[in-house]
């Protein structure tokens, strides 16, 4: 039974720790450059980095934060959602509802 905690604790803080640098990655690509990114190519990017994340957290906060720095530059470069033609982004559609929104709250007052 410890045997089975312990793995279930260890995959739900790599779950964690990924989904916390995924989404510091989408936050960034968005407010600087206004580009979606993929979550699964994220995933797939942090995970293979995981395996040396282990090594650098107690190396001191300096390694670490150079370390997530390179992880969430490479998420920026090869993270990014591909578009389709003819499909909108998530993104656009909100930008659009907020610039409906804003014009609707002019014309009210």
């Amino acid at each position: 039974m410890e045997r089975f905690q312990c793995f279930l604790y260890s995959r739900l803080t790599a779950l964690l720790l990924t989904s916390s640098i995924v989404s510091t990655g989408k936050k960034i690509a968005y407010d600087e450059k206004r580009k979606e990114i993929s979550e699964i190519k994220s995933f797939a990017i942090v995970k293979e980095f995981f395996s040396k994340i282990r090594g650098k957290i107690f190396k001191g906060e300096l390694v670490l934060f150079n370390f997530l720095n390179r992880i969430i530059k490479r998420v920026l470069r090869y993270g990014k959602k591909s578009t389709k033609r003819g499909e909108k982004s998530t993104y656009l559609i909100i930008e659009n509802v907020r610039i409906y929104e804003s014009e609707l709250v002019n014309i009210a007052i």
